[in-house]
């Protein structure tokens, strides 16, 4: 969906729909400032496979799977479940939208034999969330056990008051 058409419901952000005060790498900077200025949404269907680079994995009639670009380091797997529509806020997820995502954690934790792991949303105004993309997505990841582990996977989640 292009930008000029989203649906204006929970919307916190306008064009450019990133968040660069967030970003992790150069590569990831230069990528999202390409989306900037041609002031599309990263994460919609438009413009995800001219951006992501990376093949869907899976999907259904809410969400899409596929691997983060730009993974936490650390993570043996990090994968990124985004809202097929341009939504920006969880109250906008449908019953049938939270029915598909449950059917894809699910499928996940078998699919990459997840003996344990983490996931979060991201949903909202970003300069509450650390995301850099406003547009409703969620990451799954896999580490080693603790045992085995080099130290932790770190990401920011928001801010301290």
């Amino acid at each position: 969906m292009k930008s000029a058409q989203m649906k204006k419901s929970h919307l916190v952000s306008d064009p450019p729909y990133a968040d660069l005060h967030h970003v992790r790498t150069k590569a990831q900077r230069e990528l999202m400032q390409r989306a900037i200025e041609k002031n599309v949404c990263m994460f919609c269907p438009d413009s995800l496979e001219k951006f992501h680079e990376r093949p869907i994995i899976k999907r259904n009639k809410s969400w899409l799977v596929t691997e983060n670009k730009f993974p936490y380091a650390g993570a043996r797997v990090h994968l990124l479940i985004i809202h097929r529509q341009h939504i920006e806020h969880i109250r906008d997820i449908r019953s049938d939208g939270w029915r598909d995502l449950g059917a894809l954690l699910s499928w996940m934790s078998n699919t990459y034999n997840a003996r344990g792991g983490s996931f979060f949303f991201r949903f909202g105004d970003t300069k509450y969330t650390g995301a850099t993309i406003s547009h409703v997505h969620g990451h799954f990841i896999l580490g080693v056990a603790r045992a085995r582990a080099k130290g932790s996977i770190e990401t920011r989640l928001g801010y301290k008051k």
